[in-house]
């Protein structure tokens, strides 16, 4: 299905699960699809934001400064979730300058 999900179609993994199985079992395969879906980026965002606080506190203390506290790791973790939940509220044309400014620091992050 997730090979299938290129092709245009309203539906996507959901869609290409449910055609590929019986008409009996399309509900149940594209329900479990979506199920296994949200789980995963639901885990994956909570391990990109804990793997940032984590390089963050890494960074501070090889410059000399004391660790962070794991509630203050939490804290940026929660607050790193955040930021993603309010960007995905507007539309893509609406975050053309997010990209270029992420843009902007990826290359001067490289050359200093």
């Amino acid at each position: 299905a997730e090979i299938c999900s290129v092709y245009p179609s309203a539906g996507s993994v959901y869609h290409w699960a449910g055609q590929l199985v019986s008409a009996r079992h399309a509900p149940l395969a594209s329900y479990i699809c979506g199920w296994f879906n949200l789980m995963g980026n639901v885990a994956s965002n909570t391990a990109f934001a804990s793997g940032f606080s984590s390089i963050l506190d890494a960074a501070l203390v090889l410059g000399g400064k004391p660790s962070l506290s794991l509630g203050v790791q939490v804290a940026i973790s929660i607050g790193i979730l955040s930021m993603w939940a309010i960007q995905n509220t507007f539309r893509i044309d609406q975050q053309g300058w997010l990209n270029n400014l992420a843009a902007f620091f990826q290359i001067a992050s490289t050359i200093t």
